[in-house]
């Protein structure tokens, strides 16, 4: 056999054994920002849920069961057999909160990090999405679904956990769909009705289906405040949403219309700061608010500087500068996002601002008040 034969004997194999491994890179165009890079992390379920810890040292994850992997020695081990419907680290990283859906409802699970199951408790219908508000305490999104004649009715709850006690409601929304609205949007509407967590914990953006009996069905964006549990109407967008984020220190929000535009905004005063040319159906924010990944495009300081696929799905580190990827049933890491990170409240301080909040939520003060607060302070 020549030289060259030989060769392209050998690139047929590789080519086959990657194909079989599923070896197969991470699309992308444009040019990452200097000193940050992309590495795969391996398979996973599609259309499945994934999720960084705080510092992008692990990842936990959806792939034949619940697994988690270590990012630094690429290790990953199953602790779950069931396969996850949504999950989120604790602050600290040595916990994992995992919902398991299933038809007749939905179990909540708190893991170890070895995958030694310390609590677990049922509750009817699905959970959409958790986030741990503090070390003790994880909020989920309950959608509870009864069909009947003439439609259905859609129970939306934001629940409270302590891993000890039966979750508790914090926020409930109640409203009726009409039949032509459950067959055209039944599948992909429960992956819309979710809840981003600010980032002092005290508010969270929720979103809300509405479907009037002679209108167009939409969403709505709400800002609630857990302290004073008053809601607040943000905008309306369209089925298509990806909702809305908190950006950096939660003062302004990301929100995507689901049609043409995402919009940056500040939620109390009505008005809108930037305007970015995609519909807004995937989105997610970078902890400094630096970074935003909206419809498979990764945006820099408001400027696109790379796109992937649009159907790829992410997820950022609260430090670290990594962000997740998935695209289909492949996992990715994009790692090396540096950003700003020190505006960083202190105990006394947040206090304040979070009283500030929750009388702004009442209507005790005007957003003009707190804006004169902040000055103050300096922020």
């Amino acid at each position: 056999m020549s030289r060259i034969s030989f060769l392209c004997v050998c690139i047929f194999v590789l080519v086959q054994c990657c194909i079989a491994s599923g070896c197969t890179h991470l699309q992308m165009n444009g040019l990452l920002p200097a000193g940050a890079s992309v590495a795969e992390i391996g398979s996973c379920d599609a259309n499945s849920p994934f999720e960084l810890d705080m510092k992008g040292e692990n990842i936990a994850f959806a792939d034949g069961g619940l697994k988690i992997g270590n990012l630094r020695s690429g290790r990953t081990r199953l602790i779950c057999s069931d396969t996850p419907c949504a999950l989120a680290w604790s602050p600290d990283g040595k916990r994992i909160a995992a919902a398991f859906c299933r038809e007749n409802g939905t179990k909540l699970r708190l893991f170890d990090y070895a995958g030694e199951l310390q609590a677990e408790t049922e509750v009817p219908g699905t959970v959409s999405n958790l986030a741990w508000r503090s070390a003790t305490e994880v909020l989920a999104m309950n959608i509870v679904v009864r069909q009947f004649s003439f439609g259905a009715n859609i129970a939306e709850a934001l629940l409270r956990w302590d891993g000890v006690s039966d979750p508790q409601r914090l926020a409930f929304f109640d409203n009726t769909l009409k039949p032509t609205t459950m067959k055209q949007w039944k599948d992909n509407l429960m992956g819309r009705l979710t809840f981003r967590l600010s980032p002092l914990g005290d508010e969270v953006l929720l979103v809300n289906v509405i479907d009037p009996p002679l209108f167009p069905t939409y969403l709505r964006i709400i800002l609630h405040n857990l302290g004073s549990g008053k809601s607040r109407e943000i905008t309306k967008v369209s089925l298509g949403s990806g909702g809305a984020a908190f950006l950096g220190a939660g003062e302004s929000i990301v929100l995507g219309d689901g049609d043409n535009r995402t919009l940056v905004s500040d939620p109390w005063k009505g008005v809108t700061l930037r305007t970015i040319p995609t519909p807004g159906r995937e989105v997610a924010v970078s902890s400094g608010g630096r970074y935003m990944m909206l419809d498979g495009n990764l945006f820099g300081e408001g400027i696109r500087i790379a796109s992937f696929q649009d159907s790829c799905r992410s997820n950022f580190s609260a430090f670290g500068g990594y962000m997740a990827v998935r695209c289909g049933d492949r996992l990715s890491l994009v790692s090396g996002l540096q950003e700003d990170l020190s505006v960083r409240f202190q105990p006394k301080e947040t206090a304040r601002i979070i009283e500030l909040r929750k009388q702004l939520s009442e209507g005790l003060i005007t957003p003009q008040d707190y804006g004169r607060s902040l000055e103050r302070a300096g922020q």
